[in-house]
């Protein structure tokens, strides 16, 4: 059966009563993934960030750094594998 609020299970609210912004679960579950996403990089936003000398670096960096490290890994286990190993060394990279 469908709830008679809509479809809607429940209703959060946000903010007080000059303000107040009205949230469906799904789009209040949505906002929750958006910053678990930034959790699951494999690099250190801290360490680039400090290895980095004379530029600032701009917010889609790191998801590219990270694509770009994933890819790496990628390789790097597809050789090992074509090599009949299932150890990871540095040669693989």
């Amino acid at each position: 059966m469908r709830p008679s609020n809509g479809g809607f299970d429940r209703i959060q609210t946000i903010g007080g009563f000059a303000g107040e912004v009205r949230l469906t679960r799904e789009e209040s579950m949505a906002a929750k993934k958006k910053k678990k996403a930034s959790g699951d990089l494999i690099i250190s936003k801290t360490r680039t960030k400090n290895a980095v000398k004379k530029c600032n670096v701009g917010a889609e960096f790191y998801g590219a750094l990270d694509e770009a490290v994933r890819g790496l890994i990628r390789d790097a286990e597809a050789r090992a594998i074509g090599n009949k190993r299932k150890t990871l060394k540095a040669v693989d990279i």
